[in-house]
């Protein structure tokens, strides 16, 4: 069986080490969910929907030759 490359190896284990590197060097914080009272209200969003297009659908499952 042939050996790989020690520059491919090489490669690929700089690239994992960078990888790890940069996932424990950032420090974003996750974003805080609002209170009920706050932000979008999706239950009054759908309800105030109006006029939009609706999807036709024609159903060719049934029909027989």
């Amino acid at each position: 069986m042939r050996k790989p490359p020690f520059f491919a190896i090489a490669i690929a284990a700089a690239l994992v080490v960078a990888g790890v590197a940069g996932w424990a060097a950032t420090n974003t914080q996750a974003r805080v969910v609002n209170a009920p009272g706050e932000g979008i209200d999706p239950l009054q969003l759908m309800m105030s929907a109006k006029q939009l297009p609706s999807h036709h659908y024609v159903d060719y499952s049934l029909i027989f030759n």
